[in-house]
């Protein structure tokens, strides 16, 4: 039960850190196409959304190869980040973000696509974060029963 468990939570995880790469990934990429922007805005910008991307590919680091206590951390952190994030990108719903891209080429609006992942990255924080947890309480029976 608990190998079944880990494999679940490890699936879990490495899901959810490739979908955080591919958000880093994503905003990597749209720092090339803010350098065209003339805007006064434009250094503000620049540095907001590298440090997005930096943030997104910690976030796969740590799901990936983090240590324990970074991954119990940010299992809970991940469920708050993603509910967050989500509801205030579509309150305030920036003209230009880096879903912009996709949108571009695929026709897909932005907030279908926003909303899409961070139900899929909701659901996976969550299930990561219950696999997690379920860990810990059984090996604290195991610790009480020796």
């Amino acid at each position: 039960m608990i190998m079944e468990i880990q494999k679940k939570q490890f699936l879990y995880a490495t899901i959810l850190g490739i979908l955080n790469f591919i958000c880093g990934v994503i905003h990597f990429v749209f720092e090339f196409f803010l350098l065209s922007n003339t805007s006064i805005y434009r250094e503000f910008l620049l540095i907001e959304n590298i440090l997005i991307a930096f943030m997104f590919f910690y976030f796969f680091y740590v799901l990936i190869w983090g240590v324990k206590m970074q991954k119990v951390f940010f299992a809970e952190m991940s469920i708050y980040f993603w509910i967050i994030f989500v509801f205030t990108v579509l309150c305030f719903q920036p003209e230009v973000t880096s879903l912009h891209m996709i949108n571009w080429m695929l026709s897909i609006p932005q907030k279908y696509i926003l909303i899409f992942t961070g139900i899929v990255a909701f659901i996976l924080s969550w299930l990561n974060y219950r696999c997690i947890k379920t860990l810990e309480k059984n090996s604290q029976e195991n610790s009480l029963r020796s």
